[in-house]
């Protein structure tokens, strides 16, 4: 296989004529790289052209943008990438991936002006596509999807053809350049244009410092002003027609998918406008939220940072290194840093309400009295700053499961009393847990024979590399133990070169960071 081989096994969307549609559809299949879908560098390992950022409008609220023609140590890294999965079916170029991904969206023989991708569409298509979310003069929040073009002759005449629907009713389209703008009017698109001209999203405003805090070249970059965003997600939400990008950390933490709903007529008087939200928890989000995906020869990794929020109810402490005294080969483990501060501080917000207040702690005493132990103090002191639990095994059939925790109580000869209490309720079971002091450590397992330390697992260490010293959380999934456990018969066999997952969020200075990696073998 030559460096020019190109994975490909995305989902087909189906086709449609509308063209707004059309663009978030294939940013939604070029998006999906994560979970065993890859891409390949071109035959020419330089980067050229321009990028579709210089046609978003300065004042746009989101944008995102999948560049299948980044650097060229991008290219050689999603190759390598690329080369684990070795019974995906593969394409042997560029134009084939391009083919094979966008061919069904493109391709409708319906309507006056019938479609076919091999002639109105490839000739003109290319590597990079966005999306960008804006405000028009009237305060309507508009979308208008940046296309990129080898040939604006031929991108002409195709979206003559692509945006014409079956009775006659027409989006907005304009050719400028390398890159064509698409929206569903033609007053949308002359005055992304226009504002675009006077001045885009990468000299005004925070785009440009935000991108900047991502690491390495990406494939996939997004970012949102997520208080704007809120809104529209409100708003959307009350109405018809819209694009949910759900909420992470509190707010939104990264592309989960996208839809797009049209009429049968497309982007008529009747169909209401496509939109980007935030999900939300009904309080508006605050700050602003970058994102990018890349792939180096052993991962691919989705890393953000929510910019200008309030990040006061986060703690950072030693979470990560805690997740990593778990017993070695742990299937999957999850640490949290001042979880009892977490508890104590909801505790408090219900105290805000006599009545509820009153409930929870009636229920509480009632618990507490049962374990001979006092709730919520105990609970709280023994969860403490640092907590950590582990799945030491793959559960069978009769119900094996092995686990290990790890805690830092506030006071730790009052946590291993509290603890010992609570073991002692497994005494009868078939793997009852025990509890051990540790310095300032308590120790709650049922594995008996757990040995060694997670963080000297290779496994491990590839898929937590880069973890800041202090974390807010981090988790890890050990996926090859998983499939060597024989529970993944069914599992294809390329979704099994996979080797784990790890994941964390930390504060950096008045940032909110978070990071999602996919090992491979």
């Amino acid at each position: 296989m030559s460096d020019s081989d190109i994975l490909s096994t995305a989902r087909m969307p189906e086709p449609r004529r509308n063209m707004l549609a059309i663009v978030l559809s294939i940013v939604a299949v070029l998006a999906v790289i994560i979970g065993g879908v890859a891409y390949v560098g071109y035959h020419k390992l330089a980067s050229t052209g321009g990028q579709p950022d210089s046609w978003a409008p300065a004042n746009s609220i989101a944008f995102i943008k999948v560049d299948l023609d980044p650097s060229a140590s991008a290219k050689i890294a999603a190759l390598r990438f690329e080369r684990t999965f070795p019974n995906a079916p593969h394409v042997t170029s560029a134009d084939q991936l391009k083919d094979a991904l966008l061919a069904a969206a493109f391709n409708d023989q319906s309507g006056p002006s019938p479609i076919n991708y091999a002639d109105d569409v490839k000739p003109w298509l290319g590597s990079r596509i966005a999306l960008a979310v804006y405000p028009d003069a009237k305060s309507v929040q508009q979308v208008v999807g940046i296309v990129q073009v080898t040939d604006a002759a031929k991108a002409k005449a195709g979206l003559a053809k692509i945006v014409e629907d079956s009775v006659g009713h027409a989006a907005g389209y304009a050719v400028m350049g390398e890159y064509a703008v698409v929206g569903p009017s033609q007053a949308a698109v002359d005055a992304a244009i226009a504002a675009a001209h006077t001045s885009n999203i990468t000299s005004g405003g925070d785009y440009a410092s935000d991108v900047a805090t991502l690491k390495g070249d990406r494939i996939l970059t997004a970012w949102a002003d997520l208080a704007a965003m809120s809104k529209l997600a409100e708003k959307a939400l009350a109405g018809r027609g819209s694009i949910l990008l759900p909420g992470r950390f509190g707010a939104l933490s990264g592309l989960a998918g996208l839809s797009a709903r049209s009429g049968s007529s497309g982007w008529s008087s009747g169909t209401s406008l496509t939109t980007l939200g935030v999900g939300t928890t009904g309080a508006t989000a605050k700050g602003r939220l970058v994102v990018g995906l890349q792939l180096q020869p052993g991962y691919a990794e989705l890393e953000g940072r929510i910019l200008g929020s309030d990040v006061s109810a986060y703690q950072n402490g030693t979470a990560g290194s805690l997740l990593g005294q778990l017993p070695a080969g742990a299937v999957g483990a999850v640490a949290v840093s001042g979880l009892g501060a977490v508890i104590t501080k909801e505790l408090a917000t219900l105290e805000q309400s006599p009545l509820v207040a009153a409930g929870v702690n009636s229920q509480l005493d009632g618990i507490g009295n049962k374990l001979g132990i006092a709730l919520p103090g105990d609970a709280v002191n023994l969860l403490g700053n640092e907590f950590a639990i582990g799945l030491d095994t793959v559960p069978s059939g009769s119900g094996s499961g092995r686990l290990t925790a790890i805690t830092e109580p506030t006071d730790a000869t009052k946590g291993l009393q509290t603890m010992q209490k609570l073991v002692a309720l497994t005494s009868q079971s078939r793997f009852p847990f025990t509890a051990s002091a540790h310095g300032s450590q308590i120790v709650i397992t049922n594995d008996s024979g757990a040995t060694g330390a997670l963080s000297d697992d290779a496994g491990f260490k590839n898929a937590m590399s880069g973890m800041p010293t202090q974390v807010v959380g981090a988790a890890y999934v050990n996926l090859a133990a998983i499939w060597a456990s024989g529970t993944a018969s069914k599992v294809p066999a390329d979704i099994q070169h996979l080797s784990g997952i790890g994941a964390y969020e930390s504060v950096d200075g008045g940032d909110l960071v978070f990071a999602v990696r996919v090992t491979v073998n």
